[in-house]
């Protein structure tokens, strides 16, 4: 015969543990001093950096480039030369360049870890090109920037779209990329959009 099994006592049930609050930003902790000093330091170099190329954009007259008198921008001859470079490159994305980087510097001073991931690296600059795209078509004076609004970026891309596929394609084609960079970056499915 085999002896009988005692039987297993119930176990009481567990108390639910109540859901932690998820903080806002994650700080870096368990670095030394000098470490976050660190960080901090880099944070303000990235900040002051940007300050000085979004004051000589804000501060950009074409008329400074080809001057042999004063230069009215107010970060001087550096400032004038650096804008119009920006300017020609990129037209208007220049600020929002110059403003993320900004935000970039801040995070780093108040000591948040600032990851990198590639999707939202690439998804950032899905969105900048077919942005400069159509701020070439809304904004084609090159009295403001040098090369129009989306900089020689948006020129050279939307004129061979436009040659290809007109200007209304075009358009079509640049809201599409805005939203495939929306999607990269955020990692939302395109179809929420819907």
């Amino acid at each position: 015969m085999k002896p009988k099994a005692k039987p297993k006592p119930k176990s009481k049930p567990k108390p639910r543990a109540k859901p932690k609050a998820k903080p806002k930003a994650r700080v870096r902790e368990g670095l030394t001093f000098l470490e976050r000093m660190e960080g901090g330091v880099w944070g303000l170099g990235i900040v002051l950096l940007s300050l000085l190329v979004l004051f000589s954009l804000v501060s950009f007259r074409s008329e400074d480039i080809a001057s042999a008198d004063g230069v009215q921008n107010i970060i001087g001859p550096v400032g004038a030369w650096l804008s119009y470079i920006v300017l020609y490159l990129t037209g208007f994305c220049g600020y929002i360049m110059a403003l993320g980087a900004i935000y970039l510097g801040g995070q780093l001073i108040a000591q948040r870890v600032v990851e990198f991931k590639t999707h939202q690296v690439a998804g950032f600059a899905v969105i900048l090109v077919p942005t400069m795209v159509i701020l070439h078509f809304v904004l084609p004076d090159q009295s403001l920037f040098p090369k129009g609004g989306g900089g020689i970026i948006g020129l050279m891309m939307g004129t061979v779209l436009e040659g290809l596929i007109y200007k209304t394609g075009t358009v079509i084609v640049a809201a599409g990329g805005i939203v495939a960079g929306l999607s990269l970056m955020f990692r939302i499915q395109v179809k929420s959009f819907f």
